[in-house]
């Protein structure tokens, strides 16, 4: 049984309320198969029944509910598409308590949500700014007619390039767990490398595109990368990840081992 509380505003408890009206304590949401996996973004929510279905509802003006359409809803909405697809992992976008709504959200930042199957391949949906979803090639910025409004198989064709047979991001990978945040994605495979996409502003995704061929603050804000780029720091020390997460401005990884001494 899935129980939610707090505030329902975008639609995000499920219950049918998109209001600033607060659900002080725990209340059933209906209409679920029995609830084996549960993910809470700033302004919407996902899930994963018993029965291999994936559910999102909350809010949708990016897509990132993976519906196929940018209306919100109150109540769960199935994402059809993931249907029977051995999801046993999903992450909602966190960082983004007042996301900007506007007459069309196309390529503007906004939450984006990845799910990870069974034998490790890796879905992402929602906005594409700044690379966010592993969808693109090089059109990273306000990359128009680059959202996924329905799941998007991280490998597959380019979507600023649909011309090309696939992309080849992770080939040969098997991702184990994918974390999302307001601009950036962190995803873990199975040798325990982390590799990362999106905005690696502030050094957030720890990669060292970060700070080579940059000068000054200013174009340090503009490392956009699309590519799940490994964070070479890790494998460097032969860091084996086990787990990873992720805020607005950083990640943070549960290696096993040691640091080497210095």
């Amino acid at each position: 049984t899935l129980l939610m509380w707090g505030s329902s505003e975008h639609g995000k408890l499920g219950n049918g309320v998109s209001d600033r009206t607060a659900e002080l304590f725990p209340k059933k949401v209906e209409g679920l198969a029995p609830v084996v996996f549960i993910s809470l973004g700033s302004t919407y929510a996902a899930c994963i029944t018993s029965d291999d279905r994936v559910f999102a509802w909350g809010f949708n003006a990016h897509g990132n509910m993976g519906i196929g359409t940018r209306q919100s809803h109150s109540l769960p909405q199935e994402i059809i598409t993931l249907r029977g697809k051995g999801v046993n992992k999903i992450h909602c976008a966190t960082g983004q308590v007042n996301p900007v709504v506007l007459p069309n959200n196309e390529g503007t930042e906004g939450p984006h949500t990845v799910a990870v199957t069974r034998d490790g391949r890796l879905y992402s949906f929602g906005t594409a700014h700044k690379g966010i979803l592993g969808n693109l090639k090089d059109k990273t910025l306000r990359p128009v007619g680059c959202d996924q409004l329905t799941p998007y198989l991280v490998g597959s064709a380019f979507s600023d390039h649909p011309e090309t047979m696939k992309s080849g991001y992770l080939d040969g990978l098997k991702v184990i767990q994918a974390v999302s945040s307001s601009i950036h994605t962190a995803i873990l495979s199975d040798d325990g490398a982390v590799r990362c996409c999106g905005c690696g502003s502030t050094g957030r995704m720890g990669i060292r595109k970060y700070m080579e061929g940059l000068s000054g603050g200013r174009s340090r804000m503009k490392c956009y990368v699309p590519a799940p780029t490994v964070i070479e720091e890790l494998q460097e020390r032969h860091l084996h990840a086990t787990s990873i997460s992720t805020s607005h401005f950083g990640g943070a990884v549960s290696p096993s081992g040691s640091w080497p001494r210095a």
